[in-house]
């Protein structure tokens, strides 16, 4: 037993090492998380509802599959890749008649709707010049890839509508990582942007807090909340198209570093 002591503590004061001096880390992780919001979409120049996830039965909690690549350069500079994804489905009887595309659901009618979301993005920042290694932080750019499917089928008539959009979204970056001892790190990053023009407007963020430990050098766990807000409001010829909605809840990862 005493012999492995030695061996315990200089795996606890490599674990101690400062969290922050990795050239890759990677993070998959679970994440439970609740959608929130509504929708208004019309097609043909005809007058959207807005409809609220409740309604349908689609403001579930699911759990996400979420994951982080983060790359680090000798210089003062850092790359991330990641994303999620977002999938459920609901079932609800209509209170009140609303059109969505180019049908119009009744009162009273039973609907089926599926909500897909995928968001994948890549950050560049570029590390503030922090005397020694207590705190770590950067500012950069950001630029998320968002696929979202929403799709309504009436289970009377059997007709079936579906809002399908992909959006480049451009956003500021920051991150601040603090390494304390025991392995232990304390990091927030944040996403944002907010953009208005005449024919659209535009606003979205994108937060995380999480606490990391790590054990041995290159293997931890993580634990943190996030909050993700989309909110595009836009006009063509023949399309309107409003939604505003929200996404948070608390996760859990694997953090893997060398």
């Amino acid at each position: 037993m005493l012999r492995s002591l030695p061996l315990f503590a200089l795996v606890a004061g490599l674990g101690a090492a400062d969290a922050s001096s990795y050239w890759v880390r990677v993070m998959p992780a679970a994440w439970s998380v609740t959608a929130d919001g509504s929708v208004a979409y019309s097609e043909g120049g005809g007058t959207a509802t807005r409809f609220d996830l409740e309604e349908l039965d689609v403001d579930n909690r699911e759990l996400a599959p979420m994951v982080d690549v983060q790359v680090r350069f000798p210089v003062l500079f850092d790359i991330a890749v990641g994303g999620h994804r977002y999938a459920t489905d609901g079932d609800a009887t209509l209170t009140r008649s609303f059109t969505f595309g180019g049908i119009t659901y009744n009162a009273a009618e039973r609907v089926h709707t599926d909500v897909d979301l995928l968001d994948a993005y890549a950050e560049v920042l570029v590390r503030l010049p922090i005397p020694g290694d207590l705190v770590v932080a950067g500012l950069g750019l950001a630029g998320h890839y968002v696929g979202a499917e929403i799709e309504v089928t009436s289970q009377t008539s059997g007709q079936r509508e579906r809002l399908d959009e992909d959006l480049p979204i451009p956003a500021v970056a920051a991150r601040v990582q603090l390494n304390l001892p025991a392995s232990i790190g304390i990091e927030a990053a944040g996403h944002f942007l907010a953009i208005a023009t005449d024919k659209a407007d535009g606003r979205f963020l994108d937060l995380r807090g999480q606490v990391s430990w790590r054990p041995i050098p290159w293997l931890g766990l993580a634990a943190g909340y996030r909050y993700l807000s989309y909110g595009v409001a836009f006009e063509t010829n023949d399309q309107d198209t409003d939604v505003d909605l929200t996404f948070a809840g608390p996760y859990a990862a694997l953090v893997a570093q060398f």
